[in-house]
């Protein structure tokens, strides 16, 4: 605890990463009992906590307090990382058992938090977080949260409501459920409020010293969303609480093999089709779970099946795409960011996540050394697979740890493969143990202490 004092007290933009009290519940328990902890979960055979302190490094975020309960598997980890020494990271373990007990320590042990910026570490964004720090300063926020568009299959969903950049409602709802009355009773007290029904959760913010005195005057307060909620509805000291919003712009055309009809800029929208198939008012709409309502609500049902498509205009000398088949053109979205967040809150997120790493379109996962007998090797990439030492991969009768197979191979080596990642489609004619293996895999030999995945309820596993 009297480092994380020091830390605190000498530096300026301090992050707590928080590796304990996710949605564990919609994960299963024989995964979290494997490895721990979710923070270590392999993403193409490097933990994902590893993903997250790299991102934080290249902001030049690396005065970093890692948190939770049996924490020492997790100190055990990221010390034989590569990055460990380019940080300054500290463990802090503690016994309590949700975000606010940590809170809660931390002010009845006198830690000075100034502007501390806290991230769940099942939370991975490469988005920059010093703008929170900014934003946050500028505005005296008690809290500034991250947002960003959901992108889960969890049955919980984040409504927000913003008015300016500021939070003025939220409800975690379960199964699309929401609360109409406190739609209403928002509607009443700010007049004009934007609502978006599919966020992120609350678990990434810049928090003043200030939540730490609200955590331990409320002891139901477990989550940063419960701070949220409570103080939206109790808010004697009128705190404000501001957000930043992940937002991906770019450009928006329709395209055929002759021309190009481009209709502006795009946030978040998406094309919309009539009963007949073809584009109508070039067919750009807001996205349906964003609108903004004015005045008081009058229906009990603020979310329109059949949204009406924003008006664009359209080029006068070109004939207007807005008759013509949907299936005749072609809908160019040229994005101009190269952000990703992504919650890790089911299999599905976390399938995702690897086929995203693996694609290589937001990290290069040759860039993460691995420590292989003493020594930090890279992967090597060779046919389609990562491996950390590609001659011994390639003798027969050894044993493989610690590679990236890719999809589609084929290893005809009577080898052994321990705590590897298996990409899809691939023939394997040895024994697996401890692995994660990707659907529709042939394997002639032994096969042990596997996960496997699949995109749907079919597994194509063929032992």
């Amino acid at each position: 605890m009297n480092e994380a004092k020091i830390l605190l007290r000498e530096s300026e933009n301090a992050v707590l990463l928080v590796c304990d009290f996710y949605e564990t519940r919609q994960i299963p328990v024989e995964m979290t009992t494997e490895k721990n902890n979710l923070s270590l979960f392999p993403v193409a055979n490097i933990p994902l906590i590893e993903y997250i302190l790299s991102s934080l490094l290249k902001q030049n975020l690396k005065n970093i307090i890692i948190t939770g309960k049996c924490i020492e598997r997790i100190r055990e980890v990221v010390q034989s990382m590569n990055i460990f020494n380019c940080m300054n990271i500290i463990f802090m373990e503690i016994e309590g058992n949700n975000l606010g007990d940590v809170l809660r320590i931390m002010k009845d042990n006198d830690l000075d938090v100034k502007d501390l910026l806290i991230m769940y570490a099942n939370h991975y964004t490469n988005y920059d977080l010093n703008s929170i720090f900014i934003k946050h300063r500028l505005n005296n926020f008690l809290m500034t949260l991250f947002l960003h568009k959901g992108n889960s299959n969890s049955k919980i969903n984040h409504f927000y409501g913003f008015k300016k950049d500021q939070i003025v409602f939220y409800e975690k709802c379960i199964n699309g459920k929401y609360n109409i009355q406190h739609i209403k009773d928002s509607l009443d007290t700010n007049k004009t409020v934007n609502y978006h029904f599919n966020l992120s959760s609350p678990t990434i913010g810049v928090i003043s010293g200030d939540v730490l005195r609200v955590f331990g005057e409320n002891f139901d307060y477990a989550t940063l969303g419960d701070l949220l909620e409570g103080l939206l509805a109790f808010n004697p000291f009128n705190h404000q609480i501001g957000f930043i919003k992940e937002e991906d712009k770019g450009i928006l055309c329709y395209c055929n093999e002759m021309v190009c009809y481009c209709v502006g800029s795009y946030n978040d929208d998406r094309l919309f089709n009539d009963d007949n198939g073809v584009v109508n008012n070039n067919g750009v709409v807001n996205n349906n779970g964003s609108l903004s309502i004015n005045g008081s609500l009058n229906n009990d049902r603020i979310f329109n099946t059949n949204p009406s498509p924003a008006t664009n205009p359209s080029p006068n000398t070109n004939p207007s795409p807005t008759t013509t088949p949907l299936s005749n053109w072609n809908l160019l979205r040229l994005s101009l960011s190269n952000w990703y967040s992504r919650e890790i809150i089911t299999l599905f997120d976390y399938f995702i996540f690897n086929e995203d790493v693996k694609s290589g379109s937001f990290v290069d996962i040759s860039d993460y050394p691995r420590r292989v007998d003493g020594e930090f090797k890279k992967l090597t990439f060779y046919q389609g697979n990562y491996f950390y030492d590609l001659f011994l991969f390639m003798d027969n009768n050894v044993i493989v740890n610690n590679t990236v197979l890719g999809t589609k191979n084929r290893l005809n080596n009577d080898s052994k493969l321990e705590n590897c990642f298996v990409g899809d489609g691939c023939t394997i004619n040895g024994n697996i143990s401890k692995c994660i293996v990707w659907d529709d895999i042939h394997i002639n030999q032994d096969l042990d202490g596997y996960i496997v995945f699949c995109k749907d309820h079919k597994s194509l596993l063929h032992i």
